[in-house]
């Protein structure tokens, strides 16, 4: 393992059991480009992603894209939680929230540096991003609504659209 154990996070494991020391190293190794971008910077991904998707498309061939970024608190084995509740949007403007670890995270957290980022640079005001807020939840309410007043599926619906065929038993 490439990290020592005591430079690792409480919780949390290193991506790659591979030998190499980065990442990155197995696709150089193979001579495929590869692309690094800081996975909490929104605009940075798009960049990233839109020069590798044209790239590709003008047949530069397969490219690696290595998004380095700092693990969700919530995202652990064995299995996730949310140590600080349900995110909160007042934590893009300065909020903290209780749990120690997630309040640690949060100056890595993508959402909140682009809303801040946004706010700053006078394209989106607090009441936008509120609204916009409101409304996703809204719309997830009413998905999980959805979904817990619908029926069961019939029990044959689980063959369909997968990628092997059904086989009988003979």
């Amino acid at each position: 393992n490439s990290v020592p154990r005591e430079q690792r996070k409480r919780g949390q494991w290193t991506s790659s059991t591979l030998t190499a020391a980065r990442l990155a190293d197995v696709p150089s190794s193979l001579q495929v480009p590869v692309h690094e971008v800081d996975g909490a910077d929104i605009d940075a991904m798009q960049e990233c992603f839109d020069r590798v998707v044209a790239e590709i498309r003008g047949g530069g061939g397969p490219r690696f894209v290595e998004v380095r970024c700092t693990r969700w608190p919530g995202n652990s084995m064995p299995w996730p939680a949310l140590p600080g509740g349900e995110w909160q949007l007042g934590w893009a403007h300065g909020g903290q929230p209780d749990d120690a670890d997630m309040a640690g995270w949060m100056p890595s957290d993508p959402l909140a540096r682009y809303l801040q980022k946004q706010i700053e640079a006078g394209s989106m005001e607090r009441k936008q991003i509120e609204a916009i807020d409101a409304r996703a939840k809204a719309e997830m309410a009413e998905a999980v609504r959805a979904a817990l007043d619908s029926p069961f599926p019939a029990p044959g619906e689980a063959y369909k659209h997968v990628w092997t065929e059904r086989r009988q038993a003979q």
